[in-house]
């Protein structure tokens, strides 16, 4: 874990106040509440996992698990294309820093250049994963990485390893970050045997 800077904290990140308390989801970095001294001060708005959202006072670091993961985003800008031709052009960034009045400052590896941006304007990129449920493991479901096209809702896979464990997959795209590891396997297809009425 590592500290990181109030300002470039990510809403919808996880995060905790130290490294052995609750971690929380970031819901606005820029909230304004009433401090217990009675005064009205900007604060950290805050959901913990049971449900119960909190605000925080007087934080200007955050404990992160896992801060070397780097989040892209994409980029819309106008390029000059022609002297005639204006078109819109998509670039993948990365976050470098916040600045004080909330833009971002964030790095184009393909421009080799930085840009200053409103948040609002990028979107965050998001892994294509797949939702699916193994044959033994009653009704827990689990993420996988995915080529998109590779798979469709409802396909049987026999996923690889030391022994082939039999799995579905429930749904496609869904974005989850919890995905670790890519879904590979046997597609498994074919007629139905033994449905016909014996003689």
């Amino acid at each position: 874990m590592s500290w990181v800077n109030k300002e470039d904290c990510l809403i919808g990140e996880t995060y905790q106040l130290r490294e052995e308390s609750s971690p929380f989801t970031l819901l606005d970095a820029k909230y304004f509440d009433h401090h217990w001294d009675g005064s009205y001060k900007s604060c950290l708005l805050v959901k913990y996992a049971t449900g119960k959202t909190c605000t925080i006072f007087n934080k200007t670091k955050l404990w992160k698990k896992g801060d070397t993961t780097v989040i892209k985003y994409k980029m819309s800008y106008v390029n000059n294309y022609t002297d005639e031709v204006m078109r819109t052009c998509v670039l993948e960034v990365t976050k470098l820093s916040g600045t004080p009045d909330g833009r971002w400052v964030v790095w184009s590896e393909d421009k080799n250049s930085t840009y200053t941006v409103q948040p609002s304007t990028l979107t965050k990129i998001e892994p294509y994963t797949v939702e699916v449920k193994f044959a033994n493991t009653g009704y827990k479901t689990y993420q996988y990485l995915a080529t998109e096209g590779d798979w469709k809702s409802g396909d049987f896979v026999l996923v690889g390893g030391k022994v082939g464990s039999m799995a579905q997959v429930l749904a496609l795209d869904t974005k989850s970050p919890k995905a670790t590891t890519k879904l590979t396997g046997f597609l498994l297809s074919g007629e139905m045997v033994g449905e016909s009425e014996s003689s």
